[in-house]
């Protein structure tokens, strides 16, 4: 039985509403679409003959906005969440407007497209989570598990409302509902309930030193750069993945509508990979958590590789696994920023590990993308990205034990 100290009580007492607010944003800001953007690759290719990897090669984008996340870091670690989310998240939900109203120009989608990604960063787990971490010590861990269950909850649900909209009222309703999910929530749950424990604030009037000098010292420690490799290799190939899904499962024999669907079981999926993280991770070492759910990732995406085709129960469980990897990510890599280098460059050294992953997941969309238009099978990038997780799985363990004590934790 879980028992939580009196410390742990007094936290969430104060703190509750901090992760409400950052749980809302997250969910509500740019990282939910990855899960939707695959419901628009069809109906894109249909009306306007953009083939699945023209359509992939977005992901490009995606590399390029990951080398701005170290300014976003810097931004959050100088001037505080609550500001930086207030400027980017209604961008965000323009930039989705815009997508709606776009012509049939495939430049102008790469072109609006690179707009929302960029502002898309500054509504990310690299800018929210910082706020929780400040305002949480003894329960760290189950503090960043709960924000994640925002994202969880969209992505169970926004997969549905985005295929009914598109369905019914064509691809640009798509976007629209993206939109108002942002103003709707996400603006509003950032004014609201987005507060930094004052101790935990940036100190105004801080001296800018510059990127370089900032970023120099943290890109040569050994273990900013494994855990930023790890997050690499461990999450590049299921964003990879996740932006396929829906076709990949009609690939593997499913009707749309269950591949659809296959998207709310993969949410599921991350809620209780994000509850089983959060919890184990305040009690048990965190690596060792990373490599187990990393390796059931690992396993769902061999499952999807092996067999040509699959009945929806195998596919949705292969899904389902892969989601549990999924789950942990924000949670854990957040957890272990703190507990290895504490709190005072916190944004930053997530923002390296972020931008690792957006190479990586960039690449590795667009290399799905082109490897079905070449072979008309996505199976030879299931099985690379059933061989990195399990890389991944094995560099986790390389982080060591926790230092003595937590810097500025």
């Amino acid at each position: 039985m879980m028992v939580i100290s009196s410390r742990g009580v007094e936290e969430w007492r104060q703190g509750w509403t901090v992760v409400l607010g950052a749980s809302l944003s997250i969910a509500c800001g740019f990282a939910c679409f990855p899960f939707v953007s695959s419901l628009f690759i069809q109906p894109l290719e249909s009306e306007y003959g953009w083939s699945r990897g023209e359509q992939s090669l977005v992901q490009l984008i995606y590399i390029g906005a990951s080398m701005l996340t170290p300014i976003f870091g810097d931004w959050v670690d100088r001037v505080g969440v609550r500001r930086v989310g207030l400027i980017f998240m209604p961008l965000v939900g323009l930039c989705f407007l815009a997508l709606a109203a776009m012509p049939g120009s495939i430049s102008v989608y790469y072109g609006l497209t690179a707009m929302l990604v960029i502002a898309g960063q500054g509504t990310t787990g690299v800018v929210f989570t910082r706020a929780v971490v400040g305002a949480f010590s003894r329960t760290r861990g189950t503090a960043l598990a709960v924000t994640r269950i925002g994202v969880s909850v969209a992505i169970a649900t926004l997969p549905a409302l985005v295929f009914a909209a598109i369905r019914h009222f064509g691809w640009p309703a798509g976007y629209i509902a993206m939109a108002a999910v942002v103003f709707g929530i996400g603006v509003p749950a950032t004014w609201l309930w987005v507060r930094e424990p004052a101790a935990a604030r940036p100190v105004e009037g801080r001296d800018a030193p510059g990127l370089i000098a900032v970023y120099g010292p943290l890109l040569k420690n050994g273990k900013v750069l494994l855990l930023s490799a790890t997050t690499a290799l461990m999450m590049g190939p299921i964003v990879g993945l996740i932006s396929q899904l829906q076709p990949l499962l009609v690939g593997k024999g499913l009707p749309g509508a269950t591949a659809a669907a296959g998207a709310s079981v993969l949410a599921l999926a991350v809620v209780s990979g994000t509850i089983v993280t959060g919890v184990l991770i305040d009690r048990v070492w965190a690596p060792l958590i990373g490599c187990v759910l990393t390796l059931v990732g690992a396993a769902g995406c061999l499952v999807l590789f092996l067999s040509a085709s699959l009945t929806p129960a195998i596919a949705l469980m292969a899904v389902a696994m892969v989601g549990v990897a999924q789950g942990m990510e924000l949670d854990l890599v957040g957890y272990v920023i703190v507990r290895y280098f504490g709190l005072a460059d916190f944004a930053r050294i997530f923002a390296i590990g972020i931008m690792a992953l957006g190479i990586s997941s960039g690449l590795s969309s667009v290399a799905f993308g082109i490897t079905f238009d070449q072979t008309k099978s996505y199976d030879l990038m299931l099985g690379v990205a059933a061989a990195a997780l399990s890389v991944a799985a094995f560099l986790f363990l390389l982080l060591g034990p926790y230092p003595a004590e937590e810097a500025g934790g």
